[in-house]
């Protein structure tokens, strides 16, 4: 009877033991680990606290009139990044560099940018300062978005450099025609330009081109340096050569005292006048008013679009600038510039460390150069390599204001 119940013992013994082992071991014997899951591949997080945005642009000397807009409209766009959670969840700062009109400049402010690391640079945005500084950008290896308007330009810096605007060079040959379909009895121009800008030579020269063999003659090409205040002599030059029409690539001022001189001296039939888009300004409406009925603008941007976003934006601009109206594209093409760089980082995952800057630019340089379908102010647009595409119209000033008489489809 002894021996049956030490039995019984031992293999109650052995019973508890088995038991122990199936639901969590023998107290005070060590468990073995279960094996650690690898875990799923996410995406990284952003290590810095702020996204530093450099802008380059004239914000002082004879170009600042742009530049001072174009530096409205990207921080009006950072703004609104960054009231709606920033990008990846990170701030914007956009930080300014003034480059005036002076391609020396230009090139000491970018060498002082690229110290700063960006990842990527929004400008130069005057051709004249993109020119010499586009190579030092290309040789960091830094994208920059700037003013490369002319296919020369664009495939010079190919793919580092996407441009801020529509090729205004090739879409001034495209306005001088369709200008010319509206009223076929022009046979004849007077074209008037500043030389000290490269980019009204070559639109000149655009010009020049389209009309070549056809039966439209171009009579006379009138220099109006920057400096110029007195419109008068430009303009009775040009009614001397007895043109059918005038078209103009200046700023808007002297877009608005050369339509004054012109409609004074008789030129009072508006459509014979074309404007060039860099004209188009708040400026040309409040110093041309009473000699601009019929002329002609072309632009990229309707200054009367419906969206939401553009309307709160015009409000914004009217608050900001004594209630005068975005006209001009400067206002869409810097703010949805932001816009490209948001897309951008978010699509490729930016983190911005400093240990991935290489490839983090590389990233954002082949996204940019062929994106299509970026968020815009004024609807969705694309970089076909590295030109920003969207439809063009062209205006018909009534009234003191642009209305869209026919619409060009992007090319």
């Amino acid at each position: 009877m002894k021996g049956r119940t030490h039995k019984l013992i031992v293999l109650g013994v052995v019973g508890l033991m088995v038991v122990a082992l199936l639901v969590g071991g023998i107290p005070g014997c060590a468990k073995p680990a279960p094996p650690t899951p690898t875990p799923a591949p996410g995406p990284q997080s952003p290590v810095v606290s702020e996204w530093n945005i450099p802008f380059i642009a004239p914000l002082t000397g004879p170009a600042a009139v742009w530049g001072m807009e174009s530096a409205w409209a990207a921080e009006a766009a950072v703004d609104q990044v960054n009231k709606t959670g920033g990008i990846r969840g990170v701030p914007i700062k956009l930080t300014k560099y003034d480059a005036s009109f002076d391609p020396a400049k230009a090139v000491t402010v970018m060498v002082q940018v690229l110290g700063t690391k960006p990842l990527v640079i929004h400008g130069p945005m005057l051709q004249e300062s993109t020119e010499p500084t586009g190579d030092l950008a290309v040789k960091e290896g830094v994208p920059f978005i700037g003013s490369l308007a002319s296919p020369a330009l664009r495939q010079r810096f190919e793919p580092w450099g996407c441009s801020l605007y529509g090729d205004f060079i090739s879409a001034c040959g495209r306005a001088v025609v369709e200008w010319l379909k509206l009223n076929p009895d022009i046979k004849s121009l007077v074209l008037f330009y500043s030389p000290e800008m490269a980019a009204h030579v070559d639109e000149v020269k655009a010009i020049e081109e389209v009309l070549k063999g056809s039966a439209v003659k171009i009579l006379g090409e009138i220099e109006v340096p920057m400096s110029q205040i007195d419109m008068s002599p430009s303009a009775v030059k040009a009614i001397s050569l007895k043109p059918d029409g005038y078209f103009s690539v200046l700023d808007a001022d002297h877009e608005a005292k050369l339509s004054r001189e012109l409609y004074e001296r008789g030129v009072t039939e508006g459509r014979r006048i074309h404007h060039g888009y860099a004209s188009v300004g708040p400026s040309l409406f409040e110093q041309g008013k009473g000699f601009l009925e019929d002329t002609y603008i072309f632009e990229w941007s309707n200054v009367d679009y419906e969206g939401t976003e553009w309307q709160a934006l015009v409000e914004a601009y009217k608050a900001a600038h004594s209630g005068a109206l975005p006209y001009g594209s400067l206002i869409q093409w810097h703010y949805n510039t932001i816009y490209a760089i948001k897309a951008a980082f978010e699509a490729l995952e930016i983190t911005g460390d400093p240990a991935k800057l290489s490839e983090e630019r590389i990233k954002i340089r082949d996204f940019l150069w062929n994106a299509k379908d970026i968020p815009g102010i004024q609807g969705k647009w694309s970089y076909v390599k590295g030109e920003k595409v969207g439809p063009m119209y062209t205006f018909q000033i009534r009234n003191n204001k642009p209305e869209i008489v026919s619409t060009l489809p992007a090319e």
